[in-house]
């Protein structure tokens, strides 16, 4: 995994191929994590994105699955990655829409190819344009997760009209 500690402009999150796939503890996953984001969070900074007790938090939550005798899997230490970059800009119900969606994979390189393109996108620009941005992509997104909040509510509530119709007819 490379640690740009520089610029953050140069931070790339750890390939899926890279995440370890054997089995992290609980102060594993911490120390992980905190490595893979000091090159955009800075050391310091990075050391606060993440405790053990903010890892219990997004268990309890549902944002990730219990762990498989206290060990996180590949795909729950992308899930971690994911949260700790995306808890300041959105809530937890909108963190959990947006991890329910593709395979674990696909979301987490498509989550880092992503975050690529706009580490580029905002390499010359200035700091007000930037900030006047995010606010714009933050406020954009979590109305792109509510309608597919929605549209989840109406094909469950269609499914369930569904079955109240056949039990109906087999009456």
């Amino acid at each position: 995994m490379e640690q740009n500690q520089g610029n953050p402009m140069d931070f790339q999150m750890p390939r899926w191929e890279e995440i370890p796939d054997l089995g992290l503890y609980m102060d594993q996953v911490v120390l992980y994590v905190q490595r893979a984001c000091e090159g955009l969070y800075g050391t310091e900074e990075s050391r606060r994105l993440l405790t053990p007790a903010m890892v219990n938090n997004y268990v309890k939550a549902g944002l990730i699955p219990r762990p498989s005798g206290k060990k996180y899997s590949r795909e729950q230490l992308a899930a971690i990655l994911m949260i700790v970059q995306l808890k300041g800009v959105l809530s937890m119900d909108m963190i959990r829409l947006m991890l329910g969606g593709d395979g674990m994979q696909a979301l987490y390189e498509m989550f880092c190819e992503r975050q690529r393109g706009a580490l580029r996108a905002f390499e010359s620009s200035d700091p007000l344009l930037a900030a006047t941005e995010a606010s714009i992509y933050a406020l954009a997104c979590e109305r792109l997760l509510r309608a597919r909040q929605l549209e989840q509510q109406r094909a469950e509530a269609e499914q369930e009209n569904a079955k109240d119709t056949e039990g109906r007819k087999k009456r």
